[in-house]
């Protein structure tokens, strides 16, 4: 219903998608860094972490609210 009431105020679902995962990963970053973990950041791992993003992330949540538009509550 946040989506439905965010999309017919006139935001993009693209803006939508994009922002909605920038705030995830903002709100997991500190936590990541707490973790201690290493990340790879040889360019062969940073082309799979932008193609896993945009196909399990992006696409769907772009499509949800397109979606969304179209269902009632």
């Amino acid at each position: 219903m946040v989506s439905k009431a965010a999309l017919s105020s006139g935001i993009q679902p693209i803006q939508l998608g994009i922002f909605g995962n920038i705030f995830s990963g903002l709100l997991l970053f500190p936590l990541f860094l707490k973790s201690g973990e290493k990340f790879p950041v040889s360019s062969r791992h940073l082309i799979l972490y932008l193609t896993l993003g945009i196909v399990s992330f992006a696409v769907p949540t772009v499509l949800s609210y397109f979606v969304v538009q179209l269902v009632g509550p």
